[in-house]
């Protein structure tokens, strides 16, 4: 009988051993990958030794003189000496003063790079520590615990996804701490009775988790909108401060204006830092700069050789930019108003609204300012001489058009015949020119604008032929992306559950087929990208949304602009215009060409019409996209036959949606039923005792119970687990327990005598337990969960 329960317990072991790798090995190689440490191998080599040796070493002395060994051999495997350090008493004292440099400079808050040698030492430690609670103590949580913490930190301040690395960690929980509860001494059919329904309930408890991880999304979505204000406070605090200084290889990053874009993705943090007032009451899109040269990425920001100083006052008459029709466009004196633009730090760079004419700064001041423009990016950027400059004066047009006339962006579609026709008349007398077709002249003349990696999927172009099959204009072309990315295609907005691009990926492929989430940039970047492979000059934009308009009685009302504003927008040519923003992000709206009037992302909702002041929406309906013309007077016939087929698609559909919305009440209502049933199969088997013994201790320690009811209620208990024999006294009855609780036999002894006293002594039913009494009944009550289930046939000892 000892060598089956020895060999149990070595079957208990291993499973404890295999369910403790797959709880925490997925997420040190996790830890490993994040902070590009090498050494992985090794890792999980000394992550096996040190669960052998915690589950085969019940000596803690040996344990530890063990794992002192392997701690150093670890150490040197990773860390070897170098070629100079010929002797170990060399190599032990260089890497205790690195380990030492390294944890003064983290206590400093000083680091630069990850402390690898510290890291590594406190893993091993860690390892050591929780293996040892799990096989001498049988404590897995400290292990859960501790990785739990991890992933916490990690899905707050970088872009990594965790939440499946948290069901799996819940679930092998789970599992540790049933098969903790097994008793071994049990009959081999009552251990594989528990162990099958145990692990069947947790298993569909976990794989029921994977499958709600789509349902969890507009869960997720709620907590992010709802966490604004709980970020605002931490950021006002200067927790993110800290961390973006000291959190080396998180890879936290935060909202704000950055010409670094050659990579973009992973997740963002909204920063709520004011960067300047805006005096106007009209909401405009507040840009900076573009880019034109998309890397597979993101936007090459490499600095450019066509930055010119500018005269100030300056004009937007002389950027080359302008279109004929802009320029013969541009509105009489009486047409024109001011914007003050007031920086909250010192101004380094211009933003400025669509329709700006003129650029200057307040008269009177002592401190000369020098403006530069990158003709090819539109950046302005500022220095000043003397005092810093915070605020800027900027011209514009208020009759320019807040939304662009639909109509003639249509007609702009003959733009490349006319433009292909001049161009060879410029260059009648080159023989190379006049040999070229439309779509060559237009490749030339918008290279930058039509540039595309060759290494580009094919699968992104073939997305866009898709989604603009059949369009005649341009323009519907570009909306046909644009409502594609923003309300069709399926993808949802987030800052914080954003993926970092695969290495040998591309930015817009991943987005569009992978991970479907992302925020401004992923949405512009992409429709860029798609719009270039069909052919259309297209560039990417980076600025700031309206702000938050502030009205107060003492002073003039203004948009305040924070870094939580900043944004990214796609341009595209149409010559009525020049470069003609578009929104493609969920949310937004750009007051430039917006359809329909939308909620930006921050709560504000705004109408971007033709009067001066701002409007709040209404319940009013959006006016819907103009219609193309077809019969010259508006109005499109259609025949009888096509009346009766769309009926037909109508009523068809109307029956599919019927279908799909009857399967859907039903998934509604199974899902939640089969999650409840698999949550509460899985309490119950992980703490059924506790569940059956919560009460009768509940009722004991409140003396609830006189001593005749609380003795017959926890024989009860034990007939539950072993029926007694025909004429048997309670003292006969404990007897055949001692067997399997020899370092309790004090308590059944105990629990015997009280029992004949409440049976057969002369005692008051109404009487309250006495404290000796109420002890020796919850002794009983903790016995009785480590007691195996034994058949009355069964030999009583083992």
């Amino acid at each position: 009988m000892n060598k089956i329960m020895d060999k149990r317990a070595l079957i208990k072991r291993i499973l404890t051993g295999v369910l403790y790798s797959l709880m925490l090995m997925p997420i040190l190689n996790l830890l490993m990958t994040i902070n590009a440490l090498s050494g992985k191998i090794t890792l999980f080599f000394f992550f096996t030794l040190t669960l052998l040796s915690a589950a085969f070493i019940r000596k803690g002395w040996l344990f530890l003189i063990i794992q002192i060994s392997l701690f150093f051999v670890f150490i040197f495997t990773l860390f070897p000496p170098s070629p100079d350090d010929a002797l170990i008493r060399e190599w032990l004292p260089e890497k205790w003063g690195t380990g030492v440099t390294q944890w003064q400079t983290l206590l400093e808050a000083n680091l630069t790079e990850v402390p690898v040698l510290l890291l590594m030492t406190g893993l091993f430690l860690l390892m050591s520590v929780l293996a040892y609670l799990l096989f001498h103590f049988a404590q897995p949580l400290p292990a859960f615990f501790a990785a739990l913490v991890y992933l916490l930190i990690l899905h707050t301040f970088t872009s990594r996804t965790v939440l499946p690395y948290l069901i799996l960690l819940i679930g092998t929980t789970f599992s540790l701490v049933a098969l903790s509860q097994i008793d071994i001494t049990s009959r081999w059919q009552t251990v594989s009775y528990t162990l099958l329904t145990t692990y069947a309930s947790i298993f569909l408890l976990i794989g029921l988790s994977y499958f709600s991880l789509e349902r969890l999304e507009r869960s997720q979505e709620w907590v992010e909108t709802k966490s604004n204000a709980y970020q605002k406070e931490l950021d006002q605090r200067g927790f993110f401060d800290w961390i973006n200084s000291n959190a080396t290889g998180l890879g936290f990053r935060r909202t704000g204006m950055g010409t670094g874009t050659d990579r973009l993705g992973g997740r963002l943090h909204q920063d709520f830092s004011p960067v300047f007032r805006a005096y106007t009451q009209r909401p405009n899109y507040w840009k900076v700069m573009h880019r034109t040269t998309y890397n597979g990425l993101g936007w090459n920001s490499a600095g450019t050789d066509s930055q010119r100083t500018l005269p100030i006052p300056y004009s937007a008459r002389e950027n080359d930019s302008l279109t004929m029709e802009q320029r013969q466009d541009i509105p009489e004196q009486e047409d024109l108003s001011t914007i003050r633009l007031e920086w909250f730090e010192d101004l380094s760079y211009l933003a400025y609204p669509y329709g700006w004419l003129e650029l200057d700064f307040n008269s009177g001041e002592e401190a000369e300012v020098t403006v530069q423009l990158d003709d090819k990016n539109d950046y302005f950027t500022v220095q000043s001489d003397g005092d810093s400059r915070d605020d800027y004066l900027l011209t514009y047009d208020r009759t320019f058009p807040t939304r662009f006339d639909e109509e003639a962006l249509r007609k702009d579609d003959g733009w490349r015949e006319e433009l292909a026709a001049t161009y060879k008349e410029l260059l009648a007398d080159d023989a190379f020119v006049q040999e070229m077709d439309r779509d060559e002249i237009i490749a030339s003349w918008f290279e930058d604008e039509l540039q595309l990696p060759a290494a580009l999927p094919s699968r992104v172009r073939d997305l866009a032929e898709e989604i603009t099959a059949g369009l005649d204009t341009e323009y519907e072309i570009v909306r046909a992306v644009e409502t594609y990315l923003k309300e069709e295609g399926g993808y949802r907005y987030s800052l914080l559950d954003v993926e970092r691009t695969p290495e040998d990926g591309d930015y817009v492929d991943h987005f569009l087929f992978e991970s479907q989430i992302g925020y401004c940039d992923n949405f512009s970047t992409s429709m860029a990208v798609m719009l270039r492979s069909l052919g259309i000059p297209t560039r990417w934009t980076k600025g700031f949304t309206p702000g938050s308009l502030v009205e107060s009685e003492n002073s003039e009302p203004y948009f305040l602009v924070d870094n939580s504003n900043a944004h990214s927008w796609p341009e595209v040519f149409f010559p009525s215009y020049g470069w003609v923003p578009f929104e493609p992000s969920p949310s937004f709206a750009n007051p430039v060409t917006n359809e329909e009037d939308v909620a930006s992302i921050r709560g504000e909702t705004y109408t971007f019409d033709d009067d001066s002041d701002i409007m709040e929406i209404g319940d009013t309906e959006p006016e819907p996209l103009a219609t193309e013309d077809l019969d010259g007077d508006g109005v499109e016939e259609e025949s009888p036959e096509a009346e009766t087929a769309e009926g037909i698609s109508e009523s068809d559909e109307a029956a599919s949606s019927s279908d799909q919305s009857v399967f859907e009440r039903w998934t509604s209502i199974l899902y939640p039923v089969l999650l409840f049933i698999a949550i509460t199969s899985s309490v119950i088997a992980v703490f059924r005792w506790h569940l059956v013994l919560w009460l009768p201790r509940f009722l004991i320690r409140r003396d609830k119970l006189s001593l005749n009811q609380a003795s017959r209620l926890l024989l009860r208990l034990y007939y539950l687990k072993h029926k007694p024999g025909p004429g048997q006294t309670v003292q006969m009855y404990m007897n055949e327990w001692k067997p399997f609780a020899s370092g309790h036999k004090q308590t059944l002894d105990d629990f015997s005598q009280l029992a004949d006293w409440a049976f057969y002594g002369p005692i008051d039913s109404s009487k309250t337990l006495t404290d000796n009494e109420r002890s020796v009944l919850i002794d009983m009550l903790n016995l009785y969960p480590i007691l195996p289930n034994v058949d009355a046939k069964a030999p009583q000892q083992i």
